[in-house]
C-alpha cells in the first residue's frame, strides 16, 4: 500500500527497461495510476537494445505527474509501436503541449483505440489528435471532460463528417470536475449535442456516442430537461428515420445506434425505439 515509484532507485529502473527491451512474449504495459516521472519514463522506455516483442496495448492513465514531459519521455518508444492497439493516457495532465507530442507519436502508429479524457485539452489540443495520421484508424476515442465550447465541438462535427474516419464509438463532454457554472464558454450546451449529431448524416461507422455532462444537467429544471431530450430526440429521428421522402430515407443514418446522455431515465421511448432498429439492422448484417 505504500509503494511508490520514486522509492525504487533509478538504475533499477533503467535494469527493469532492460529486460523489458528483451521480451519476446509481451502484449500489454499496464502501469495506470503510477505516479511515473520523465526520469522513470526514460529508463523504462528508452533503452540502448531494441524492443522485440509485438505489443497490443500500453495504459498509463491516472498518471497525474506524467505531464508534456512524461509524453515527450515515451515519444521515442510509441512511435516505433507501428503494432499497438491500445493507448490509455486519460487523466495525465497531457494539456495541449502534451496532445502535440501525442500527435507526433500518433502519425507513425495505426491504434484503434485511444482514450485521452480529463487533460485540460481544448480546440489545440483535439484538433492535433484529429488531424493525425493515425485518426482514420482509430474505433474508440474517449475526448470527455475537457475543456469543451463550441470550437472544440465544430472540429468534432467535422471529423466525424470525414468520408475516411472508421470511428465507431465517441465520448465528449466537459470537465465537470472544474467548470463554473458562471461561465458560458465551457457549458456543454444542448446545440452542441445536436451539431454532434446531425454530423453523422453521412457517416458510415460511428454506432455509440456518450456525453458526460453533470454541468448540463443542472441548467434547468426538471421540464427544461426534458424539453432538452425532446431536442435530441427530434435531431435524432431527423438523422436516423427521415421519411419526407424516398431518397431521404435511404440516406438516413443506418448504424447509430446508441446514444448516451444525461439523465437516462428520462430517454425518450421513441430514441430507443428508432435506434433499436439499427441495432437489429446491424445485428442482421452480422449474421448475413
Amino acid at each position: 500500500d505504500d509503494f511508490s515509484p520514486s522509492s525504487i532507485p533509478l538504475e533499477k529502473w533503467r535494469e527493469i527497461g532492460s529486460v523489458l527491451s528483451r521480451c519476446k512474449n509481451l502484449g500489454l504495459i499496464w502501469l495506470s495510476s503510477q505516479p511515473l516521472e520523465e526520469e522513470i519514463l526514460i529508463a523504462l522506455f528508452q533503452a540502448d537494445g531494441p524492443y522485440d516483442f509485438s505489443l497490443w496495448g500500453v495504459l498509463l492513465d491516472g498518471n497525474r505527474v506524467f505531464g508534456p514531459r512524461g509524453m515527450q519521455a515515451v515519444l521515442p518508444f510509441l512511435k516505433t509501436r507501428t503494432e499497438l492497439e491500445v493507448l490509455k493516457l486519460g487523466s495525465c495532465e497531457l494539456g495541449n503541449d502534451g496532445a502535440r507530442y501525442l500527435s507526433e507519436a500518433l502519425d507513425h502508429v495505426r491504434i484503434k483505440e485511444l482514450l485521452v479524457e480529463n487533460n485540460s485539452l481544448d480546440i489545440e489540443g483535439i484538433s492535433l489528435i484529429l488531424s493525425s495520421g493515425n485518426a482514420k484508424y482509430l474505433e474508440h476515442l474517449d475526448i470527455s471532460r475537457n475543456n469543451f465550447g463550441l470550437a472544440e465541438c465544430a472540429s468534432i462535427s467535422q471529423f466525424l463528417g470525414r468520408d475516411d474516419v472508421c470511428l465507431e464509438h465517441i465520448s465528449v463532454g466537459d470537465n465537470d470536475e472544474d467548470v463554473d457554472f458562471d461561465d458560458d464558454l465551457h457549458m456543454f450546451d444542448i446545440e452542441w449535442v445536436i451539431m454532434l449529431i446531425r454530423s453523422l448524416r453521412g457517416n458510415k461507422s460511428l454506432k455509440r456516442i456518450d456525453v458526460y455532462s453533470d454541468t448540463m444537467e443542472n441548467q434547468g429544471t426538471d421540464e427544461e430537461i426534458d424539453e432538452i431530450w425532446d431536442d435530441v430526440a427530434d435531431a435524432t429521428m431527423s438523422l436516423v428515420c427521415n421519411t419526407s421522402c424516398i431518397q431521404a430515407c435511404y440516406e438516413s443514418n443506418h448504424v447509430l445506434n446508441h446514444i448516451s446522455l444525461f439523465s437516462e431515465e428520462r430517454f425518450p421511448k421513441r430514441i430507443e425505439e428508432v435506434l433499436g432498429i439499427n441495432e437489429r439492422d446491424i445485428s442482421t448484417n452480422k449474421k448475413v
